[in-house]
């Protein structure tokens, strides 16, 4: 233990030692981390961001609540130590808007470009404008240090309420399905060029206050501007080239190539810091630059995001939360700008971005929706507020009151969302940017005059049932499953009889009764709590055209000539069900196809059924072992929602390649005239052998 005893010797492991901050500071990112997480349980239960918890937490940690308990704070967050806690957060917070501009792909901008600029604009100029009314009474009544400028003042306040956390509103259109609806294809873009205009003008209020001089400002803003330009033309021209040197964009980022980006990262926001400019822009910066390209942004982000996520950003908010005193919210004047704040804050930026969002030619219930959904500020109104606080533009009071206003802000944001455009109201893009599938009646749901009977033995009668297209709905969300898939998928698109060459298809009267097999391959991804999740979801068609799953799915329709139309959706593992439920009422399939993850085994009695599941059989046991119990959620979640025929596909592994033979229960109903259907599919098979044996209920004993 270097600088100080250790416990042998009798030393306090919380006593603050400068030559030896460690045990404290683990303690601090201890508490900080594990608190954080605690309360981000309940709140995602709600639907909210992890950084309310992290900003709740940190307000609980401070001299709000905690702060109340004797010597609470000057054991566990003595002032000394702050400084130490703050410069390892900062560092996390420079690589943390590293990752906001990683995930800000300027592509994005190009999507609905003129709707999105007229919308950040109005929703930027109003509550700009309304901020600088406010800021002028907050000066007067509450401002108590007159050496500050109020041009700078204003601009800080201005910049807090005027911007949109885009890393958070692209989490929550992810999370509440938006991102194919007409609000969130427009709504993603606006915050971008939100988040990009937010960045620019903090930078430029940044410069303002550090200036001493207007000579001073100008080479600062000379020097900023040159520097971005810099690093958009020069700079990503450069990384572009040597991502492709070092085969990144075929293998992922290596460790070489993490090091130049992390040495990259540094410098850039080292430079910004000694012109005048926070580093965090030049993070920023560094992010900005870095290719899309073959997912290339989305490996990045999952090497680092943990570490920024779980430890580096938490300390941050943290901080913000021990800087926030609610006690010096004491009397009805500062209770009455509080909400005065509030109300300009939500005000000016829904109705400025409803506005624009009506002149764009959307609904209004559409038009408040991306209102509400710009209203969001979350944690880029809290860095704002961070460095104005600790510039000494804002003092203790006022820095409380607009923390209070961010997370308002933020937290009412899901709510508003869900009551306002709620599944029903949404437009699909693919609503009128594509014709609707022809509907293909389920099987199995005729009417009784028009069932084929099963009383004949004839084969063209029965091939009568199955004169029609049939319309899968795959599920994938495991590599595992796809090599059986792709196998059974290939039964059910049997040889046609007019094949050239291939006598063994002729065998079958039923062959030529078939017309067609189309495929929906549905990608499930689950959406955790990393960015990476987000990005993947943001950024759907490239992930849908690197994924491995897709891929081999597309190019085995290819070669078996079957139409397949693949699908990705990332979302909440909860939300798998109804994610697959809407998919199959939308492309009205006959048939919704989910593998089950049983325990596979040496032999088939270890394999778990679903059936083991549903029926409880073998009593209080585990008949599911091996399965979890998600899967267990997902697939009885499967049945009550989804419209069409379910299929569980349990696939046995027996690896052999010679006849397979199946057998067909028949005691009539829809589910068993399905059964049958999908049963004669595979009859056109040469290698299947068939056999359906129909039971029916005799009051005789036999």
């Amino acid at each position: 233990m270097a600088g100080g005893g250790t416990i042998f010797s009798g030393a306090n492991p919380i006593v603050f030692n400068t030559a030896n901050p460690i045990p404290l500071f683990i303690i601090q990112a201890l508490i900080i981390i594990c608190f954080s997480r605690f309360l981000a349980y309940p709140l995602g239960l709600i639907r909210q961001p992890t950084v309310i918890a992290e900003v709740v937490g940190g307000v609980l940690l401070g001299p709000s609540v905690m702060g109340h308990i004797p010597n609470f704070s000057s054991n566990i967050f003595p002032k000394d130590s702050l400084p130490f806690l703050g410069l390892v957060a900062n560092l996390g917070l420079i690589f943390f808007l590293f990752m906001v501009g990683l995930e800000l792909d300027m592509r994005s901008l190009r999507r609905n470009f003129h709707r999105a600029i007229l919308i950040s604009v109005a929703g930027m100029c109003l509550p700009f404008g309304l901020g600088i009314a406010v800021s002028y009474a907050l000066f007067q009544l509450l401002g108590d240090n007159h050496d500050v400028p109020f041009t700078s003042f204003f601009l800080f306040l201005g910049v807090a309420m005027a911007i949109t956390a885009f890393p958070v509103l692209a989490r929550i259109l992810t999370e509440l399905k938006l991102l194919r609806t007409f609000v969130g294809s427009i709504t993603l873009p606006a915050a971008a060029i939100d988040d990009v205009t937010s960045w620019c003008l903090l930078a430029l209020v940044v410069a303002i206050i550090n200036a001493k001089s207007g000579l001073v400002i100008l080479w600062t803003i000379m020097c900023v501007l040159g520097f971005a330009l810099f690093m958009l033309i020069i700079g990503r021209s450069l990384m572009y080239k040597f991502l492709v040197y070092t085969n990144s964009f075929e293998s992922g980022p290596s460790q070489r190539v993490m090091f130049v980006i992390f040495a990259v990262v540094l410098a850039s926001a080292w430079f910004t810091e000694i012109i005048g400019v926070h580093a965090i822009f030049g993070g920023f910066l560094a992010g900005v630059i870095i290719p899309h390209d073959h997912g290339l942004a989305v490996h990045i982000t999952e090497k680092i995001e943990d570490l920024v996520s779980v430890v580096f950003l938490p300390l941050y908010f943290a901080l913000s939360g021990l800087k926030t005193n609610l006690s010096s919210l004491d009397d009805g004047l500062t209770w009455g700008l509080l909400v005065l704040v509030i109300v300009v804050a939500c005000g000016g930026k829904i109705i400025g971005c409803t506005i624009a969002a009506r002149f764009s030619k959307l609904n209004w219930r559409e038009s408040i929706s991306v209102g509400v959904l710009m209203n969001c500020k979350g944690l880029v109104e809290l860095i704002v507020l961070n460095i104005g606080y600790d510039a000494g533009v804002i003092n203790t009071r006022i820095f409380t009151m607009m923390v209070v206003m961010a997370l308002i802000t933020t937290f009412v944001t899901t709510p508003l969302i869900h009551f306002i455009y709620p599944p029903r109201f949404q437009r699909l893009l693919n609503d009128v940017t594509s014709e609707p599938e022809p509907y293909t009646k389920p099987v199995g749901d005729e009417d009784a005059e028009a069932r084929p009977s099963f009383e004949t033995t004839d084969a063209r009668s029965i091939a009568e049932l199955i004169h029609r297209p049939l319309s899968v709905l795959v599920c994938l969300n495991k590599m595992q499953h796809v090599p059986a898939l792709m196998a059974l998928m290939q039964f059910l698109n049997p040889p046609h009889a007019h094949e050239p060459g291939n006598p063994q298809a002729m065998s079958s009267p039923l062959t030529g009764y078939f017309t067609g097999l189309r495929v929906y391959a549905l990608r499930l991804i689950a959406l955790t709590q990393r960015n990476s999740a987000v990005m993947m979801s943001t950024e759907s068609e490239d992930t849908m055209r690197m994924d491995p799953l897709m891929s081999m799915f597309r190019t085995f329709g290819l070669l078996n000539n079957i139409s397949v139309r693949s699908a990705l959706s990332v979302c909440p593992t909860e939300d798998f069900a109804e994610t697959l439920a809407s998919n199959s009422d939308e492309t009205r399939v006959n048939y919704a196809i989910v593998p089950w993850s049983g325990s596979g085994g040496i032999d088939d009695d270890q394999m778990a059924s679903p059936l083991d599941y549903f029926f409880n059989r073998g009593g209080p046991k585990e008949p599911h072992q091996g399965t979890s119990p998600q899967h267990l959620q997902f697939i009885s979640e499967v049945f009550r929602r989804v419209s069409c025929n379910v299929a569980v596909f349990i696939d046995r592994a027996s690896g052999g390649r010679g006849p397979v033979s199946v057998f067909v229960p028949f005691f009539g109903g829809a589910d068993d005239r399905a059964a049958v259907y999908f049963a004669l599919r595979f009859a056109a098979n040469p290698n299947i052998h068939i056999s359906i044996v129909r039971f029916i209920r005799s009051d005789e004993l036999t």
